[in-house]
């Protein structure tokens, strides 16, 4: 796999693709990871902070996953997306649905995403 996450195809002895049906792609130059803006331990700091500022009660919720996305509708293209933290705090009581979701923003803005 690439750097991007594609599969890259390496060729034969004879220069053909290694798949029936598949052919050599050039993958875009440029495409390598940068360093966020915001680091993840700063994200939550401020995730905790609006927690706390909009009363959001988070005595029974401990942190389940976090990590860097692109916010936005499928439909928008990655390039016009949000780029920052996706933090989910799930119940101690495993309800389905009762999560904290916030989204932190490479600016610094949270803001709460609706649970499912």
């Amino acid at each position: 796999m690439g750097a991007d996450g594609r599969a890259i195809l390496t060729p034969s002895h004879d220069g053909q693709a290694s798949g029936p049906g598949q052919k050599i792609i050039d993958l875009p130059q440029g495409t390598g990871h940068a360093r966020p803006k915001l680091s993840l331990q700063n994200a939550l700091k401020i995730a905790k902070g609006y927690i706390v500022k909009e009363h959001i009660d988070s005595s029974s919720y401990w942190l389940y996953e976090a990590k860097f996305i692109l916010y936005g509708a499928e439909s928008t293209a990655d390039k016009d997306k949000t780029p920052g933290w996706y933090s989910w705090w799930v119940n101690d009581d495993g309800t389905l649905g009762n999560y904290i979701e916030i989204f932190v923003s490479m600016d610094g803005k949270a803001m709460r995403l609706p649970s499912m």
